[in-house]
């Protein structure tokens, strides 16, 4: 049977989707790859994606487009494959997750460098001022 699908030369983007809580099956991320990334996001969002991404959606929860990379749906399979067989997940690929996973980061080195620049809304900081036990928020 013939495999569905663009080539595995494809070149498209491998995209990761973080989601705001882990799915009642404990995954908290979706891999893919794409062409049109932003095609590919706007129809997971609207829970017509990717069946982890349905199910996120009906639980509930919030789809983060987390991380990009240039590279082929051989690339996608492969990096899918490796974390299965080290039965890890994607958080060390992840920005918003803050896991360092060497093995993870290897996984993608040679797609080169991510092409998505992720800003993490900056911590809420609260400095304590000895003046009556007061503090402020900034």
């Amino acid at each position: 049977m013939a495999r569905r699908g663009p080539p595995d030369d494809s070149v498209g983007v491998v995209y990761l989707i973080h989601f705001s809580g882990r799915t009642a099956a404990g995954h908290q991320h979706y891999l893919g790859w794409s062409g049109d990334v932003c095609k590919r996001f706007a129809r997971h969002k609207s829970g017509k994606g990717a069946v982890e991404t349905r199910k996120a959606i009906a639980e509930g929860l919030k789809l983060t487009l987390a991380q990009t990379w240039r590279g082929t749906p051989a690339d996608e399979r492969r990096i899918k494959e490796e974390r299965r067989h080290v039965r890890r997940g994607f958080a060390g690929l992840c920005p918003f997750c803050e896991v360092e996973d060497e093995l993870a980061t290897g996984l993608v080195r040679r797609m080169g460098p991510p092409t998505l620049r992720v800003v993490r809304p900056r911590a809420e900081v609260v400095v304590g001022v000895a003046h009556r036990g007061s503090s402020h928020r900034i």
